[in-house]
């Protein structure tokens, strides 16, 4: 089970990191040809660092995933980034106090989630209120 972060720093690092993640799971199957459902994701904020696998071992799978890193990384952030700067939901979504991430954007099903979709925050990376956009560091 999902360990709550209790300290203030990490948690806003591994919401970053999650909210990222998300992001980049919802937009890799427009780019690798594999389902968001067979993506997972592992966030490590300590590092800082998140890893992204292909839950099956089979060779496409594998074989996707690694096409996805060598070739086409610049267009997947590009497209991610394009992706994580507006929702359907909006603005309800994006003035959620409790954090712009909605099943609309953000949400991944709970297989492929780590912590259930806690933690995340579209504005983390694209702006809003007082928080710097990470795309734009």
């Amino acid at each position: 089970p999902f360990t709550p972060v209790e300290h203030d720093t990490t948690q806003e690092v591994y919401t970053l990191l999650h909210s990222m993640s998300h992001a980049l799971v919802s937009t890799a199957s427009d780019q690798c040809g594999l389902a968001t459902e067979s993506i997972s994701e592992m966030i490590m904020p300590a590092i800082p660092a998140i890893v992204l696998y292909a839950k099956s071992a089979e060779h496409f799978a594998l074989g996707g995933m690694a096409t996805l890193f060598e070739t086409r990384i610049h267009p997947w952030v590009d497209h991610t980034i394009d992706y994580t700067e507006q929702c359907l939901l909006d603005p309800p979504c994006s003035r959620d106090e409790t954090g712009a991430a909605c099943h609309a954007c953000l949400h991944l099903n709970t297989v492929s989630c780590e912590s259930m979709n806690e933690y995340l925050d579209r504005r983390r990376l694209v702006g809003g209120y007082d928080s710097t956009p990470f795309w734009d560091i």
